[in-house]
């Protein structure tokens, strides 16, 4: 059985397929902006709808069903095109509280293209958003039971047994609200939640709501700059639900309100805009904590699972373990709405078909692999220098201060590289911090580094020695690593650590291993495989054309390290761009052509 899970009426859209045979659950997923090369790109998924079928070597025809994400209370139908508005009204006492909805392409969510494509009406389901966000969590966690908790625009607490997943509380997104697992008589669309607080927050410090992690990296700044942090924000909270607490009256007073602009001449930052992002943060962990022991309650379960794009928040979830109130704990590695096709397959499979196979996601490699073949060609037509090494030679270079981009196996589901889509680094290296922000990620200076070390040695470096697979949880670094790792750890002294297993990703737990031997420290530095707001690279052209753009040292691709050209690379990159531009224009042409004859 092939089921389908599409998010296309909202940012991030893109695709997934999960097929069910014999005992197992085999799952693909992509977003389209990898594949568009559009940042947050909201376009119809028809290159990613394309990517699944491939990997199965399926049609569109052979799916049982198509499940896509519902975001209002209307039965939405085939042929009616969904347009994103702007957001509700500001409040007058929030005066720098814009509001709104703020993206950076023009979108609009059609799902008239199925019709298009043949597909049966009675194979499309539709899933609400927080359901989906739920599924996506839940159904890929280890556990039998849980809690659930999913915070976004929307917020959800849900109890899973089995293969059910049931609403406890519910609101947001124009649809059916629930209380105590009985629906209630309110429905409201984009709540004024802990998650639309800190989208605000990001918009006072001028940044679009896409920046979370931005301010979350300008907090940690508070005891170095200083600001009276505690007066940065008049919390006025209003309760509505005990589970919905109302932010819209909450505001910046006027003091702060002269200076919350970002000083970027050398990298640094106002006392007023780090006061300002402190503040938030700490209520916004303070929320979720709350939230989370919520959940516990209601459900009487020890294991939590989240998603919501409030998942992301490393620091957040560092202080939900901290807390207490949950043994186990999965966080959903494409929590943001990248996870929600992912969702909508699952809901659709357990929740809509009945299916009982569970998959737990002990990696987020769900991409698809590609031809190395294509490399040695690829390379031959450019011109480059390609030549097979094994991982023994790339740590020496890593040790050697050479900053390396990895593009090997199957593509990252979700913001968070994780190895295979990961540029490399030294963590050892004094300055290398500085150096990627400003000469290969060409971002702002204040922006911290995350590790990637060897699963059962992160005890040895890190306060919290608990695994964490997809580098979603904040802690510190031990007191006599502090100064030997300075290209991992934030101005607070936190580091936001991956755990690799050897059974996860045998060859990234190699080149760390073999760093590891060569200089003792069993870590390596890991940042996202892209240059400042672009997408992750996906293909290997992506890769070459990344490679020239973040002024990376090598690029280690599928077992072959290649150089960089000695007579240079701008013309090879503007060629490369250009063939990259016309193969998405191809192939969406393509694509909207075989569906259309499948």
């Amino acid at each position: 059985m092939y089921v389908m899970g599409l998010n296309c009426s909202s940012h991030d859209s893109g695709a997934a397929l999960l097929h069910a045979d014999e005992g197992k659950l085999a799952v693909v997923a992509v977003s389209e902006a990898r594949l568009n090369r559009i940042k947050h790109n909201a376009a119809f998924p028809l290159l990613s709808i394309t990517y699944c079928l491939q990997h199965f070597g399926i049609a569109l025809a052979d799916v049982a069903m198509v499940c896509i994400d519902r975001l209002d209370c209307s039965e939405l139908f085939l042929g009616r095109t969904r347009h994103i508005g702007a957001g509700e009204a500001i409040p007058k006492d929030a005066r720098v509280f814009r509001g709104g909805l703020r993206i950076n392409n023009d979108f609009s969510g059609d799902a008239s293209g199925l019709m298009r494509f043949g597909v049966d009406r009675d194979k499309v389901k539709w899933i609400d958003h927080i359901d989906a966000h739920a599924a996506s969590a839940y159904y890929c966690s280890p556990f039998d039971e849980a809690a659930v908790l999913c915070v976004d625009a929307g917020l959800g607490i849900y109890r899973g047994r089995g293969s059910a997943l049931l609403p406890i509380d519910r609101m947001g997104y124009f649809r059916e609200s629930y209380h105590n697992g009985a629906k209630i008589d309110f429905v409201t669309g984009r709540l004024g939640n802990i998650a639309w607080f800190f989208d605000n927050i990001c918009d006072a410090l001028g940044y679009h709501f896409f920046a979370a992690g931005k301010v979350m990296a300008i907090a940690a700044y508070r005891n170095a700059l200083g600001g009276p942090a505690t007066e940065a924000i008049v919390l006025n909270k209003k309760e509505i639900f005990d589970f919905y607490m109302d932010y819209r009256h909450t505001f910046i007073p006027e003091a702060f309100c002269r200076d919350l602009v970002i000083a970027q001449q050398g990298g640094r930052l106002s006392p007023q805009a780090v006061a300002v992002a402190a503040r938030a943060q700490e209520i916004f962990n303070e929320e979720m904590v709350r939230l989370a022991g919520l959940a516990a309650a209601k459900t009487g379960s020890r294991r939590l699972c989240l998603a919501g794009g409030s998942a992301l928040s490393c620091v957040a979830n560092g202080a939900i373990r901290r807390a207490g109130a949950h043994d186990d704990i999965f966080i959903q590695p494409a929590s943001s709405d990248e996870g929600i096709p992912l969702g909508c397959a699952l809901y659709g499979y357990h929740a809509l078909a009945g299916g009982t196979i569970r998959q737990p996601m002990t990696h987020a490699y769900l991409g698809r692999a590609y031809d190395s073949d294509r490399l040695a060609s690829l390379l031959r037509q450019w011109g480059l220098r390609g030549r097979p090494v094994e991982a023994a030679e790339v740590a020496r270079l890593l040790a050697e201060g050479k900053i390396i981009g990895r593009c090997f196996g199957a593509a990252e589901y979700g913001p968070r590289a994780l190895g295979n889509r990961s540029i490399l680094a030294d963590p050892r290296q004094a300055g290398i911090r500085d150096r990627i922000n400003r000469d290969v990620k060409h971002r702002e200076g204040f922006r911290p580094f995350a590790p990637s070390v060897l699963e059962g040695r992160q005890g040895e470096y890190f306060v919290d020695s608990g695994t964490s697979p997809f580098m979603l949880v904040a802690t510190s670094i031990r007191p006599e690593w502090a100064g030997r790792l300075p290209g991992i750890i934030h101005v607070d002294g936190s580091s936001r650590f991956q755990t690799v297993g050897r059974d996860a990703n045998p060859a990234y737990w190699e080149l760390i291993n073999e760093f590891g031997r060569l200089t003792g420290v069993y870590c390596l530095l890991n940042t996202s495989f892209n240059d400042n707001d672009e997408p992750i690279v996906e293909t290997y052209e992506d890769a070459i054309v990344s490679f020239e753009k973040t002024n990376i040292d090598h690029l280690y691709v599928d077992g072959i390290l290649i150089d960089r050209p000695p007579q240079g690379f701008r013309e090879i990159s503007k060629r490369l761009q250009r063939m990259i531009e016309e193969r998405c224009r191809n192939a969406w042409e393509a694509a909207a052509a075989t569906l259309c004859r499948g």
